[in-house]
């Protein structure tokens, strides 16, 4: 780890449209481990360096919707979602859905891969920023993604290249398949297109993890005959 450094080392604390990137580029070089802070108007950033790599990114007013992601992604169907949104609401524990989601069967690989689309979407768009304030945080951040090299991220960021997955992904069958009816959400309400018929195995893991899609498949046979 690099020595401590005081966060006008790593540039000046007042954030300007296309100074972000040399910041970032300081740490990195000073190879250190902490939080770079970036305030403005209405958000507030945090990037994540490990040893001088990047190992993570967030900001409370956009969170990462980790869950969506994969929908949009094909990684999973709404109705997996729901029945994980459906299962953290039963918890009760502060558990995230990107944890829940690898319990019912998404690999790792697949939730981290959205973490860092999301960490260089975040990057990207401080880089548009021309008023702000940088301060960093030296520290030991839990790492969210595997360390990037910071001229890795800032070349996705510069030519807004999509972030490539770092291994092909192998989900569960019941994940990915077009389940009939969504469930009730509390976003909206939409239909489903049947694309194949469940087997047993997947009806009895649809029903083990949200008894409403089963309900829904029912009558969607009902409808159907």
């Amino acid at each position: 780890m690099g020595s401590a450094m005081d966060t006008h080392d790593y540039g000046p604390p007042a954030v300007k449209k296309g100074s972000v990137p040399e910041t970032l580029r300081r740490i990195a070089a000073s190879v250190s481990s902490g939080t770079a802070i970036f305030k403005g108007a209405a958000h507030t950033v945090f990037i994540y360096f490990g040893e001088g790599r990047v190992v993570g990114a967030n900001c409370p007013t956009q969170p990462a919707h980790i869950g969506e992601r994969l929908v949009g992604a094909e990684v999973i169907t709404e109705v997996a979602l729901e029945a994980a949104l459906n299962r953290q609401a039963k918890l009760g524990t502060g558990k995230r859905i990107g944890e829940i989601l690898v319990e019912m069967g998404v690999p790792a690989s697949a939730i981290e891969d959205a973490l860092r689309e999301y960490t260089v979407e975040l990057i990207r768009d401080l880089d548009q920023w021309s008023v702000g304030e940088f301060r960093f945080d030296g520290g030991n951040p839990a790492e969210l993604i595997q360390p990037l090299r910071i001229d890795d991220v800032l070349r996705m960021v510069e030519t807004g290249a999509p972030v490539e997955a770092r291994s092909s992904i192998s989900v569960p069958e019941h994940l990915l398949r077009g389940e009939l009816s969504s469930l009730t959400s509390r976003r909206r309400r939409r239909r489903v297109r049947l694309t194949a018929v469940p087997s047993v195995a997947d009806l009895r893991m649809t029903a083990e993890l949200a008894p409403e899609a089963l309900t829904a498949f029912a009558k969607e046979l009902r409808g159907k005959r």
